[in-house]
């Protein structure tokens, strides 16, 4: 009791000697130095009164989402002479109070408290967008498009709901980034318009794929506006981490064979690195107006500029001598970027077919000059360790359709259900290895041509042993001009017998033949330089040549009997038929290369039976109004009324002159109460011109009896 009056009466004897530190309490000692998405850096400064006494600083970060604050709340406790602390492991974006609160023993001398926002998470599952492009730009305004990252597991893949985008002015004179605006554009939208720029000056846009939480990796690219009135010449084709290529409109260059120079100067690069080249030229009549520098540093923006002669100089001697010649060039100037190292990823990845045991991916191949080797990764969605499979050369993954623009490959006898591995991709260009991509499970719609390799329905049997391989021979006819060769084996004997007729109509691979019951499959395709006159092939071996799986026999005593047939495209056409779709053209016109029966083979069944099932309801209902109309019409009145109301009738016509009495307004009222109720088909009967034949006594008589 003698201390805690005793610390009662220093604290009160402190505030008394210290009015000013009185108002300091008031003031806001607690400043956040450094924020990121996991962790708050804070400093501060206790009042000298209460630094004086203080024992102990209990320290708060809890967020303020009501009873999950409790949960969610940090709470240490440091000595009273420390001046900062770092919270850490916190959510990102997500609001905390942060307190301080001071203390002599146990009794509270001083608190205090504000408001900090966590910056969004960084998520390494969300890889980055990618082909962002430069749309349109002119004096004043960019606009950028770009595709959003395809995410493996189709849970996170709908978290993804916005795209952040930042636009940085960059200054080639100070080497320094100024930020003009960063907004973000929610899905589906992926493309934006950054208005208010300055003429002829260079800009960096940055993308991210974000969620309401964290965002992805960045991608970014480098453009510039124009000058006032300047037309745009100069467009982005491609990039890559070392090349641009660049294109101009048509009809720039005097003709079309006209000399040209390109040069190619860095304002800005990742590593620090600068390359300036230039180069002559010109392109072939025919070819597209474009052109790629290459042997460029990844990551670098490059100042492009092209240069060419409006009309060659005169040569005239004496002109010479006298006046030094002029000439007239014209020039056109854009800003650009090359991919970052590793950035030079495999685009569209999909999982387009799957069984029990196996999957068959596509994706875009690589467009480079060189070689590009690729590799698949699997990994167990619960944990362990992934699976690399083998490097896989453009050669290898040749898809079995004739004309696909993708690279088919085949993962098979997989130890579990492929829906609980995750698969990436990656590619090697020059002799770099760019980062994975995740493949994502999207299978082929109906105005898609199937161009994957057909999965293995069940595990395959026998796989690497060599017992049930067998090699041939290969031998092909030089004077035949094949486009492509294909290995039949025929199960329908051995070796010995002979060649059975094959349709070339009911060819396929062996899961679809044992499905149809076909007694022979593809084994094996080749491509006419793949293949050579007594190559040495061996059937069975468990590999993929040109898009078909190479089975193991079925039998380890088994001698087959195969086929090398040789194909021309149109023969491939018979097998292959082309894809029939409708649709759009460029020119706005609808075509569509199927009949009717063909596109009602593609709609469900029951679709057509609901359609059949509402046009016999409406025909009913018609059926049935117009039976109400015509068939069920009101009687008609009985003939005596009729008769008898005609009659009534003709004695009211204006010219007949005997019919005018004293009583006429009275009988007239009389009149039209009684013609109140007649139907239309009375009141139309034509009146004859006969004279009245009755006197208004008859006539009254006659009204109270229709009464």
């Amino acid at each position: 009791m003698r201390r805690l009056l005793y610390v009662s009466l220093l604290i009160y004897c402190h505030i008394s000697a210290f009015e000013e530190d009185l108002d300091y309490l008031d003031v806001n000692v607690l400043e956040a130095t450094e924020v990121t998405n996991d962790h708050i850096f804070i400093k501060w400064m206790l009042p000298q009164a209460i630094g004086e006494v203080a024992t102990s600083l209990w320290l708060r970060a809890s967020t303020i989402t009501g009873v999950a604050s409790d949960r969610n709340s940090v709470l240490v406790k440091v000595s009273a002479n420390q001046t900062d602390y770092k919270f850490e492991r916190l959510f990102g974006n997500t609001t905390y109070r942060v307190s301080i609160e001071a203390f002599a023993g146990q009794h509270s001398l001083w608190y205090t408290s504000t408001l900090i926002t966590t910056s969004l998470a960084a998520l390494n599952w969300l890889p980055a967008p990618s082909d962002l492009t430069l749309i349109e730009h002119g004096s004043n305004f960019l606009e950028v498009s770009w595709i959003t990252p395809i995410v493996s597991q189709t849970r996170k893949q709908a978290l993804v709901n916005q795209h952040v985008v930042s636009i940085f002015q960059y200054h080639p004179e100070t080497h320094t980034s100024t930020k003009v605006t960063s907004t973000s554009v929610r899905i589906p939208t992926t493309r934006f318009a950054v208005e208010h720029l300055k003429p002829q000056s260079v800009y960096n846009v940055t993308v991210q794929a974000g969620t309401d939480f964290g965002y992805g990796d960045l991608m970014w690219a480098a453009f510039s506006t124009l000058g006032v009135d300047e037309p745009v010449v100069l467009t982005l084709q491609s990039r890559t981490p070392n090349s641009l290529t660049v294109k101009w409109t048509q009809g720039w260059l005097p003709s079309p064979d006209s000399p040209f120079t390109i040069k190619g100067s860095t304002i800005h690069s990742v590593d620090g690195s600068s390359k300036e080249i230039s180069i002559s030229s010109f392109i072939a009549v025919g070819k597209r107006p474009q052109y790629t520098l290459r042997n460029l540093n990844p990551g670098a923006t490059m100042n492009v500029t092209i240069f060419t002669r409006l009309h060659s100089p005169s040569f005239h001697r004496l002109n010479n001598l006298l006046t030094k010649p002029v000439v007239a060039k014209k020039s056109a100037w854009a800003v650009f970027s090359t991919l970052p190292q590793g950035e030079y990823v495999v685009t569209e990845p999909r999982i387009a077919a799957e069984t029990d045991n196996a999957v068959s991916i596509v994706w875009r191949p690589v467009d480079h000059q060189n070689p590009v080797v690729y590799q698949i990764r699997y990994t167990p969605n619960d944990g362990g360790a992934s699976t690399e499979g083998d490097l896989l050369s453009e050669a290898q993954l040749i898809c079995p359709k004739f004309g696909c623009d993708w690279n088919c490959a085949l993962i098979y006898n997989l130890a579990r259900r492929p829906r609980d591995y995750s698969f990436d991709v990656r590619a090697k260009v020059d002799g770099l290895w760019n980062k994975w991509v995740p493949i994502a499970r999207r299978s082929w719609n109906l105005l898609e041509r199937v161009c994957s390799i057909n999965p293995p329905q069940a595990v395959v049997e026998n796989e690497g042993r060599v017992e049930y391989m067998r090699e041939v021979k290969l031998v092909t006819n030089p004077n035949v001009d094949a486009w492509k060769y294909l290995l039949v084996v025929d199960r329908r004997g051995g070796s010995d017998r002979h060649i059975s007729a094959i349709d070339m109509t009911r060819l396929s691979d062996k899961a679809t033949s044992d499905h149809e019951q076909t007694p022979y499959y593809i084994t094996a395709a080749f491509t006419t330089p793949e293949i050579a006159d007594n190559k040495i092939f061996r059937i069975g071996d468990g590999k993929v040549y040109g898009g078909y799986l190479n089975y193991p026999l079925e039998n380890r005593y088994e001698n087959p009997s195969w086929t090398l047939i040789p194909i021309s495209q149109t023969e491939n056409e018979i097998m292959e038929p082309r894809l029939k779709s409708c649709g759009i053209n460029e020119e706005g016109v609808v075509e569509c290369d199927m009949s009717v029966s063909q596109i009602i083979s593609f709609v469900p069944w029951w679709s057509i039976l609901g359609v059949v099932l509402a046009f016999l309801l409406i025909l009913l209902l018609l059926s049935l109004l117009v039976i109400r109309l015509f068939c069920c019409k009101m009687p008609d009145a009985p003939e005596t009324l009729r008769s008898e109301t005609t009659s009534s009738i003709r004695f009211f016509r204006e010219d007949c002159a005997r019919c005018h009495s004293p009583h006429r307004s009275r009988s007239q009222r009389s009149l039209a109460g009684l013609t109140t109720g007649l139907s239309n088909r009375q009141l139309s009967l034509p009146v004859t011109n006969n004279s009245c034949l009755f006197d208004d006594e008859s006539l009254m008589l006659m009204i109270e009896r229709h009464e």
